[in-house]
C-alpha cells in the first residue's frame, strides 16, 4: 500500500499511526523538512529504508552524500529507471553480503584499514595504487562496487570515476568516493558523474561497512541468491 502525503508535517502525523516498508521524501520543504522526516523515521523505525529526493547541489547536497541516515538519494529531475532500481534493491529481504571491490587509493595505511574492515564484513577486496591499473583490472573483471580516493598523482579519482562511466562493462557499476574533502565543488562534480556517495576520511569502519551495504543493497549486488 502507497500513501501520498502532500507535506513534512503530515507525513510526520501518518508515521505516528503505523509503519511503513520505505519512505520517501523531498529534502527541502516548508515548516517541516525533508531532513526531520528521515530523522524522525529512522528513530522510531530503524529499520525503515528512507530515500531522500534534492534538486540542490548546495550544502544539502553534500550533507545528503556523507549522511548515514538515508538509505539513497536522488538528484531532481529524477530518472525513473534509476528510482526503479534503487526501490528494487531496498526492498528485497536477501541479506547483502560478499561484494566483489576495487579500491583505489594511493596511501597503503589507507588500503590497508579498507581491505581489513571490508575483508572482515564478508567482502572481496583487490586494491590499487593507481587508476590504470584498476581500470584495467575492471575491464577484465568488473567488481560489484568501486571505492575510489579523488587525490591521486598522475589520473586524478574523479578522471578515473569519467573512464569508469565511459565503458559499457563498468558504466553501472556504482561508485563511493574516499576524501578527506567534501566540500560543494566536490560534491557537485562527484554528481556529475552519478556518484553513489561519499566517505570522508579519516572514515570510521562502521560507516565504511554501512555505505557500502546500502550501496550494494541500491544495486542489487552482492546479495545471497
Amino acid at each position: 500500500m502507497t500513501v501520498l502525503a502532500e507535506s513534512g508535517e503530515r507525513a510526520l502525523e501518518i508515521l505516528t499511526k503505523r509503519s511503513f516498508d520505505l519512505v520517501m521524501t523531498d529534502l527541502l520543504m516548508h515548516e517541516v523538512t525533508g531532513w526531520q522526516v528521515l530523522e524522525t523515521t529512522k528513530r522510531q523505525y530503524p529499520d525503515t529504508k528512507v530515500i531522500v529526493f534534492t534538486g540542490y547541489v548546495d550544502e544539502h547536497g553534500e550533507a545528503l552524500l556523507v549522511d548515514r541516515k538515508a538509505d539513497g538519494f536522488l538528484v531532481k529531475p529524477i530518472e525513473i529507471e534509476k528510482l526503479r532500481k534503487m526501490l528494487s534493491g531496498l526492498l528485497l529481504d536477501e541479506e547483502v553480503v560478499g561484494g566483489r571491490i576495487i579500491a583505489v587509493d594511493d596511501e597503503k595505511i589507507t588500503q590497508m584499514m579498507i581491505e581489513i574492515t571490508l575483508v572482515d564484513a564478508g567482502h572481496e577486496v583487490r586494491l590499487f595504487s593507481s587508476a590504470p591499473e584498476a581500470l584495467a583490472a575492471a575491464k577484465a573483471d568488473p567488481p560489484d562496487l568501486f571505492l575510489i580516493d579523488i587525490e591521486m598523482p598522475h589520473v586524478d579519482g574523479f578522471e578515473l570515476c569519467a573512464q569508469i562511466r565511459d565503458l559499457d562493462v563498468t558504466c553501472d557499476i556504482p561508485i563511493i568516493i574516499v576524501t578527506a574533502h567534501s566540500d560543494r565543488p566536490t560534491v557537485t562534480r562527484a554528481l556529475g558523474l552519478g556518484i553513489q556517495g561519499f566517505i570522508v576520511k579519516p572514515h570510521e569502519p562502521e560507516a565504511l561497512i554501512d555505505k557500502v551495504k546500502k550501496t550494494l543493497a541500491q544495486s542489487q549486488k552482492g546479495r545471497v541468491s
